[in-house]
Protein backbone atom coordinates (compact mmCIF):
# COMPACT_ATOMS: atom_id res chain seq x y z
CA UNK A 1 0.00 0.00 0.00
CA UNK A 2 1.33 3.28 -0.92
CA UNK A 3 1.86 5.74 1.32
CA UNK A 4 -0.76 8.37 2.62
CA UNK A 5 -1.02 11.58 4.27
CA UNK A 6 -4.18 12.82 6.38
CA UNK A 7 -6.13 15.77 5.00
CA UNK A 8 -8.94 17.32 7.22
CA UNK A 9 -12.08 19.16 5.46
CA UNK A 10 -15.49 20.46 6.49
CA UNK A 11 -18.69 18.82 4.70
CA UNK A 12 -22.09 19.98 4.13
CA UNK A 13 -24.18 17.99 6.10
CA UNK A 14 -25.98 16.79 3.10
CA UNK A 15 -22.78 15.58 1.45
CA UNK A 16 -21.60 13.91 4.33
CA UNK A 17 -25.32 12.21 4.37
CA UNK A 18 -24.56 11.42 0.65
CA UNK A 19 -21.30 10.02 1.41
CA UNK A 20 -22.13 7.75 4.16
CA UNK A 21 -25.27 6.04 2.05
CA UNK A 22 -22.48 5.81 -1.00
CA UNK A 23 -20.09 3.88 1.58
CA UNK A 24 -22.74 2.10 2.77
CA UNK A 25 -24.09 0.99 -0.58
CA UNK A 26 -20.56 0.24 -2.16
CA UNK A 27 -18.97 -1.23 1.25
CA UNK A 28 -16.68 1.70 0.65
CA UNK A 29 -15.12 3.56 3.56
CA UNK A 30 -15.27 7.46 3.36
CA UNK A 31 -11.91 7.66 3.22
CA UNK A 32 -11.52 5.68 -0.19
CA UNK A 33 -14.75 7.22 -1.41
CA UNK A 34 -13.39 10.71 -0.44
CA UNK A 35 -9.83 9.77 -2.33
CA UNK A 36 -11.24 8.42 -5.15
CA UNK A 37 -13.44 11.93 -6.31
CA UNK A 38 -10.78 14.25 -5.35
CA UNK A 39 -8.18 12.07 -7.35
CA UNK A 40 -10.40 12.90 -10.35
CA UNK A 41 -11.61 16.07 -10.01
CA UNK A 42 -7.70 17.27 -9.38
CA UNK A 43 -6.79 14.93 -12.72
CA UNK A 44 -9.71 16.66 -14.50
CA UNK A 45 -8.78 20.17 -13.11
CA UNK A 46 -5.51 19.74 -13.87
CA UNK A 47 -5.87 18.81 -17.70
CA UNK A 48 -7.99 21.74 -18.27
CA UNK A 49 -5.74 24.05 -16.91
CA UNK A 50 -2.86 22.46 -19.04
CA UNK A 51 -5.34 22.34 -21.75
CA UNK A 52 -5.38 26.11 -21.12
CA UNK A 53 -2.13 26.80 -20.86
CA UNK A 54 -1.25 25.17 -24.03
CA UNK A 55 -3.51 26.96 -25.78
CA UNK A 56 -2.40 30.12 -24.51
CA UNK A 57 1.25 28.88 -25.80
CA UNK A 58 0.16 27.92 -29.02
CA UNK A 59 -1.43 31.90 -29.80
CA UNK A 60 1.50 33.33 -28.41
CA UNK A 61 3.70 31.36 -30.79
CA UNK A 62 1.34 32.41 -33.91
CA UNK A 63 -0.26 28.82 -34.39
CA UNK A 64 -3.82 29.63 -34.25
CA UNK A 65 -6.54 29.37 -36.87
CA UNK A 66 -9.37 32.64 -37.43
CA UNK A 67 -12.25 31.29 -36.40
CA UNK A 68 -13.82 32.57 -39.73
CA UNK A 69 -11.31 30.61 -41.56
CA UNK A 70 -12.13 27.45 -39.80
CA UNK A 71 -16.33 27.79 -40.22
CA UNK A 72 -15.58 28.18 -44.07
CA UNK A 73 -13.67 25.16 -44.30
CA UNK A 74 -16.29 23.50 -41.91
CA UNK A 75 -19.04 24.69 -43.59
CA UNK A 76 -17.60 23.43 -46.92
CA UNK A 77 -16.48 19.86 -45.52
CA UNK A 78 -20.67 19.53 -44.46
CA UNK A 79 -21.69 20.29 -47.77
CA UNK A 80 -19.36 18.30 -49.63
CA UNK A 81 -20.52 15.62 -47.59
CA UNK A 82 -24.46 16.18 -47.61
CA UNK A 83 -23.60 15.80 -51.57
CA UNK A 84 -22.24 12.67 -51.12
CA UNK A 85 -25.30 11.58 -49.37
CA UNK A 86 -28.24 12.48 -51.49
Amino acid sequence: MSATETLTLRLTPELKSQLSELANETQRSHSFLANEALSRYVSRELAIIHGIQLGVEQRDTGRVSDHDDVMTQAEALLAKSAKRRA
